[in-house]
């Protein structure tokens, strides 16, 4: 018999955590489950800890894999995935015990291909809400699915998935990057029939140094204008509304103005050598003709960067320009 939700946990050397997530998922309200479990190579003792909990639960299905990163992970997990919807659990986090419940529920009323809910992080113990922007909602049109993920966190574990959805418009992660939710998350918006929202944090998200998302954190931020191109590349292929666009640009610029701000250093000079390489002309234009959607201070940095496709560029963006580049300069010589 199909299970209703598949539940795909990607394991990487996360045996101080392990046991709470499988806890969490198998304890759930809503028991019509398989649990996928895929061992991304972890030299720890997770493989233990998940042969433990499959002799114990029939619905733990464990993969083995030499370590191929996050979205290879994922991706192997979705290959295999027999339920009618996905949840994306990360193996550090957890989640409340009735969110498939809840996600399922909600599924079923409103016919969404995507179903978004609220969640906490954990930083030292500390639990903080990250509220929805929208109250419980069914989104339809284009511009309200897209506005709604990129106002709320992009992250593919605060969505319940339909499968079917996800494999007829051939939604994979792209191996070998950082940020791969990204991508994934946009061009979902913009393909999906309905996005379903739930006001309810049932997703516990566990913010740690050692993390995928911490380590070498200059080096992932260094990344993220190729991996905005590669978002543009394939929104070009599904041809959005400008609408859309629009808001989309808007998104990746205001990212990229804080990503750089994260950088030090070497890595700054690299953050600017990928962001050149990385805008298509429509961004320009829409930096040149939208004075009012971005602040003056994330224009004023694009303008110094991108100083010489503007026109008409104004004596204070060409001080802008050579600061940055005096900041550059010295960052440089205190390597």
């Amino acid at each position: 018999m199909t299970p209703r939700i598949s539940v795909i946990v990607p394991v990487y050397n996360v045996a101080e955590w392990l046991e709470e997530c499988l806890d969490s998922i198998l304890n759930q309200t809503f028991q019509d489950l398989e649990v996928i479990c895929v061992n991304d190579g972890s030299t720890d003792n997770s493989p233990d800890i998940l042969k433990e909990y499959a002799a114990k639960d029939s619905r733990i299905t464990i993969i083995h894999q030499e370590n191929k990163g996050l979205s290879e992970a994922r991706n192997t997990g979705m290959k295999v995935a027999k339920g009618d919807y996905i949840l994306f659990v990360d193996s550090d986090d957890y989640i409340a015990v009735n969110l498939c419940e809840l996600a399922i529920q909600n599924a079923d009323s409103t016919g969404a291909d995507m179903i978004m809910f609220e969640y906490y992080t954990i930083d030292n113990g500390k639990k903080t809400s990250l509220p929805l922007l929208q109250t419980n909602a069914v989104y339809t049109q284009d511009e309200e699915r897209v506005k709604t993920v990129v106002e709320n966190n992009w992250s593919v574990w605060k969505f319940l998935w339909k499968t079917s959805f996800l494999r007829t418009n051939h939604l994979h992660f792209i191996a070998g990057i950082h940020f791969e939710d990204v991508p994934f998350s946009i061009k979902a918006a913009v393909l999906a029939n309905k996005l379903a929202t739930i006001n309810a944090s049932l997703y516990y998200y566990r913010i740690r140094e050692t993390s995928i998302t911490n380590i070498n954190k200059s080096s992932n931020f260094i990344t993220l204008p190729c991996v905005f191109r590669m978002l543009w590349h394939d929104l070009y292929t599904l041809q959005p509304s400008s609408e859309c666009m629009n808001i989309i640009f808007e998104a990746c610029i205001n990212n990229m103005y804080w990503a750089f701000h994260k950088l030090e250093g070497s890595s700054r000079q690299q953050f600017i050598a990928n962001l050149k390489g990385s805008f298509p002309t429509e961004i320009i234009e829409y930096l040149k003709e939208n004075n009012k959607s971005i602040r003056k201070h994330v224009k004023e940095f694009y303008y110094s960067v991108y100083g010489s496709l503007f026109y008409k560029i104004k004596c204070k963006y060409r001080s802008i320009r050579i600061k940055l580049r005096a900041l550059l300069y010295k960052n440089k010589r205190n390597i």
